[in-house]
């Protein structure tokens, strides 16, 4: 045991469920206390300790003792599984599942000590959405939505949440007095008129997902960089009281600082008005009209497929760039050339599904349940893929469905689709998939 660790490793320790635990390996150290992985049997979990008095109470007991019965919203959440307390110890503890080894923290990802595809970075942020959904139906707060408390696969694009000690159940002042992290903590907390209730948890995933998109924070701008001492009272104003959007669209005195904030201004550049619109409500009206101002989890998951789904290939570099209606209708160079190597786009055949927005259809492209209909935010199960003719160079939309489709093409003709069968890419081309239709479009049509 090194100092002030809790546990030797090979001690033994009995959940409160009767569980016999083996501490197998001291993991590290974190503001609330020690973590290990522990055993039992062939299961391993992460066991969390309290060393830090103000946060082993009865009170922050008997919140854990709730979350536990009442169960994880879903599988993202590492969630509080079993308590668990060295015999005449007043501290305490918690299991919870194991994190695996290829799940890195965002904060690696800010710091660019890990490269995602964007498709991986808007997967992990509609999962955040998803999840975040499925805890506030719940009735639950999370209090603390930050970059330190999620953690992510770079290739695929999914989420675990951990320090799930932290939730309670909404406007609830239980537990340990978690207000947040900085830079994260709604106006209305810092300015000390609210304890963490759903409508902050909402800000908060704002600022998180615009980390993620934008690598920056959607309050710094000039007004940050030009400031010599930041203290407490210097936060209460620029992220409380006088918090303003660094783009504002009706006023720029908190615009980006070109020597400093380069991320913020490349990547607004970058990105589709389609998902940007909802980052300008966030940080205008919903700064300060946290209850009918913030966008909502299901809003941000609409829009985040939206944004996925405009993705495409540049074909010089492969670098990933985004479809935006505006590439057709205006004529600027730089919404046609691509951000990394500045040569001219070639946009692929695309699908526009019923209400709603367009799908690029590469060579990759998958179609989901979502696709066939929005309200099921299923996202997971296949319904069509891209597919290329083995000899030439053709390419169809396989139906993986058990239905048959309708083709009806531009001179007229219609045709069957069965499962498993194409129907090939040609513009104009209309596929009735049964609960609605979607048209082919190619180039600039």
């Amino acid at each position: 045991m090194t100092y002030n660790q809790c546990f030797n490793i090979g001690d033994i320790i009995t959940s409160q469920s009767g569980i016999a635990l083996v501490i197998k390996e001291y993991i590290g150290e974190g503001g609330q206390g020690q973590v290990y992985e522990v055993e039992s049997g062939r299961k391993k979990w992460a066991l969390k300790y309290y060393t830090k008095g103000n946060f082993a109470t009865p009170g922050h007991m008997e919140n854990l003792k709730n979350l536990i019965e009442i169960g994880s919203p879903n599988q993202t959440f590492l969630w509080p599984i079993d308590l668990v307390q060295k015999p005449g110890d007043s501290s305490f503890g918690y299991i919870m599942p194991l994190r695996p080894q290829n799940f890195s923290n965002l904060i690696d990802y800010v710091k660019r000590r890990i490269n995602p595809t964007f498709y991986s970075i808007i997967t992990a942020s509609f999962n955040l959405a998803d999840s975040f959904s499925k805890l506030h139906a719940q009735g639950l707060c999370y209090r603390d939505i930050s970059l330190g408390n999620v953690f992510f696969d770079s290739i695929s694009g999914n989420i675990l949440i951990c320090d799930n000690d932290n939730i309670c159940y909404n406007n609830s002042q239980n537990g340990s007095g978690i207000g947040g992290t900085a830079g994260f903590i709604a106006p209305e907390i810092v300015m000390g008129k609210t304890f963490p209730n759903r409508n902050t948890d909402l800000y908060s995933l704002s600022v998180l997902l615009f980390h993620l998109l934008f690598i920056s924070h959607p309050l710094n701008g000039i007004r940050e960089s030009q400031t010599e001492c930041w203290d407490p009272e210097v936060e209460k104003k620029i992220h409380g009281s006088e918090a303003l959007f660094i783009f504002d669209p009706d006023n720029d005195a908190n615009r980006p600082d070109p020597a400093i904030h380069q991320n913020a201004i490349m990547f607004w550049n970058l990105y589709p008005n389609s998902i940007k619109k909802y980052f300008i409500k966030s940080f205008t009206e919903g700064l300060f009209n946290p209850e009918n101002g913030r966008v909502r989890e299901n809003e941000w998951k609409s829009a985040l497929i939206e944004l996925r789904d405009s993705i495409f290939y540049c074909s010089h570099c492969g670098s990933q760039v985004f479809f935006d209606p505006g590439m057709i209708k205006n004529s600027s160079a730089s919404m046609k050339n691509c951000w990394q190597c500045n040569t001219p786009l070639n946009i692929p055949p695309r699908i526009k599904i019923g209400m709603n927005g367009v799908t690029l259809l590469n060579s990759d492209t998958y179609l989901y349940l979502h696709h066939l209909n929005p309200t099921s935010f299923d996202v997971t199960t296949p319904i069509a893929k891209v597919s290329k003719h083995p000899n030439l160079e053709l390419y169809g939309l396989q139906n993986l469905t058990e239905q048959n489709w309708i083709v009806l093409s531009k001179d007229g003709k219609t045709g069957d689709v069965p499962p498993q069968k194409n129907a090939l890419l040609q513009d104009g081309v209309i596929i009735d998939f049964g609960s609605v239709k979607g048209e082919i479009r190619f180039g600039e049509n």
